[in-house]
Order: C-alpha cells, then structure tokens, then sequence
C-alpha cells in the first residue's frame, strides 16, 4: 500500500505564538486562516466558510516562520499530525495539526484584518506530476 501524508495550505498568516526554545532546538506555532467558497443549496447562493489550521515549525524553518509578518499570505507545505490527550476531567480529546516543513511568502503586502487577500489560483502552477 502507498500512501503520501503532504499537505499545502495557502492562506494569511493570522496568529505567531511566542516561540519555545528547547536544548535541541526552536519551536514555533502558527495560525493560517483559509477560505473555501461553496454554492450553498439552501441558500441557492454562493457562501465563504473560513478554516484555521494550527501549524508548528521546527528548528531553521521555525526561525523563518517567527520572522514573517502578521496578515502575510504564505503557503506552507507539511505533514498532518493527529493526536489523542486526557483532559483534567478525564475525557479524551481529538487534535489535527500541520507539522510544517517550508513556509514561504505569496504575497510580502501586508493586510488588515477586514481585507481578504485574493489569489487567481488558475495561474497556480503546482509541479505534481500526477
């Protein structure tokens, strides 16, 4: 059986939290907010669902990651983790995160909050070969 775990998100960068540096090496963890455009049969219209996907950097690419601006569209490329944890009323909890690996810059402008950035992904050229 083959199988691929590689994700690509691309979205604005909405939230840097403080880095934690261990003695091996630095960690980072990043907020990106995505958004999906739908046609929704009920309200026989279009509709946005916005998605936010919690990202953690390790060693040299979470330097480069705690260097980018807030409201920066990045793409990241990584691996889906899931994890399972205990909380203090002993109920198990069901985590999803990207554990990325390279994060770059789509656009350097910078954006408020209220603003959306917009990419023609037409002109999207991924060099999958499948």
């Amino acid at each position: 059986m083959i199988s691929i775990n590689k994700v690509i998100i691309v979205g604005q960068l909405i939230k840097i939290l403080p880095k934690k540096e261990t003695s091996k090496m630095m960690v980072q963890e990043i907020e990106i907010e995505t958004e999906d455009t739908f046609f929704d049969r009920k309200k026989n219209s279009n509709s946005t669902k916005k998605e936010k996907v919690k990202v953690t950097f390790f060693g040299k690419s979470a330097e480069e990651a705690s260097s980018i601006p807030l409201w920066s569209l990045v793409s990241v490329e990584g691996k889906v983790r899931s994890s399972t944890f205990k909380t203090q009323k002993g109920v198990d909890f069901d985590t999803t995160t990207v554990s990325g690996s390279k994060i770059g810059f789509i656009s350097s402008k910078t954006v408020s909050e209220n603003e959306a950035a917009q990419v023609d992904l037409d002109d999207f050229n991924d060099d999958i070969p499948f």
